[in-house]
């Protein structure tokens, strides 16, 4: 190991403050169009942290106001402490990110951008980006702007995977990948963070089944503001569907379940609706005469799309308000 790639080591391991944080995040375009109202978010080193939110959210501006590709009308946006913009030639190269666009080196073939990258990446690994190729089934030598949709996406996660650097920004990773090539993308990734101590991941996705497998934290991105924060376990372990069955008398009109999220349903005496349990309100409601209730799990998947379309807004601490 060289003394510059042991420097970058070291740094990679001692580092203890957030890698990165938006504040109070606002941007509207042109026209009027409010992308962001106010977001923020911190992610600490090791974390895995999977924005999601639908199409026209703000995810993809998020990204691009952090990586300095655009300006904000109002907060902060900053990697390892400052704005990426202001970033030396050294601390750029601890940032890899996959974006939505692929028009960047079309006429380079794979194997001639590795060489390229290869110079500005004091860590870049040759042998795992040859491995990526196989398993990506990516020629070496076809320009890529030659290159199907999907297959220039995999070239890019390549690419930054190759990096070895420390913070990963992925903008819908997963976009143009066919089912088998989705699997081999979170299969790989999951191996980066098993492997690489101090590896962070900032990525965006509106496809909710991937989130399970590699983010431990997820923020909820509506109409340009972090509606929910939380972390995948919280949303695995306290979240259920829940049926409560009036059996004595007629379900009260102005009847809530406490805790519940998103639109509950009311059919005859039975009330059903996702919460979150236990809670002592939700034990009181168990302890009532003529109540039954029933429980059933909930996938992070419905978990998540009940959070999206219940549009409760996370306040200072994390907690809802």
């Amino acid at each position: 190991m060289n003394s510059e790639t042991e420097t970058v080591t070291q740094t990679v391991k001692a580092e203890t403050s957030p890698l990165i944080e938006v504040r109070d995040l606002h941007k509207t375009y042109s026209g009027g169009k409010d992308a962001l109202n106010g977001a923020s978010l911190t992610v600490q080193p090791g974390q895995v942290y999977g924005l999601v939110g639908a199409n026209g959210a703000g995810k993809t501006t998020l990204i691009k106001i952090l990586l300095g590709l655009l300006r904000s009308k109002q907060g902060t946006a900053h990697l390892f402490g400052k704005p990426f913009g202001k970033s030396s030639p050294a601390e750029r190269a601890r940032v890899a990110s996959v974006s939505q666009e692929h028009s960047a080196y079309p006429s380079m073939t794979l194997a001639e951008l590795c060489y390229y990258l290869s110079g500005f990446y004091h860590l870049w690994d040759q042998t795992f980006a040859d491995h990526l190729r196989g398993r990506f089934e990516l020629p070496a030598d076809t320009p890529l702007g030659q290159l199907s949709g999907g297959e220039r996406r995999r070239a890019s996660i390549l690419l930054a995977l190759a990096t070895r650097a420390q913070v990963l920004i992925m903008d819908e990773p997963a976009a143009n990948l066919d089912p088998m090539a989705r699997r081999t993308l979170l299969e790989e990734l999951a191996g980066v963070l098993a492997d690489r101590e101090g590896t962070t991941v900032l990525f965006s996705t509106h496809i909710l089944s991937d989130l399970e497998r590699i983010a431990d934290t997820i923020g909820i991105l509506k109409k340009g503001v972090i509606t929910h924060e939380s972390s995948v376990e919280d949303l695995t372990s306290n979240l259920r569907k829940v049926q409560v069955i009036f059996t004595e008398t007629a379900m009260p009109d102005a009847f809530q379940l406490p805790g519940q999220l998103g639109t509950p349903t009311r059919e005859g005496n039975v009330y059903t609706a996702t919460a979150r349990v236990p809670t002592d309100d939700f034990k009181n409601l168990r302890d009532r005469p003529g109540v039954r209730i029933q429980l059933f799990p909930v996938s992070l998947e419905d978990a998540l799309i009940e959070l999206m379309e219940s549009g409760k807004v996370k306040g200072g601490s994390g907690d809802e308000v």
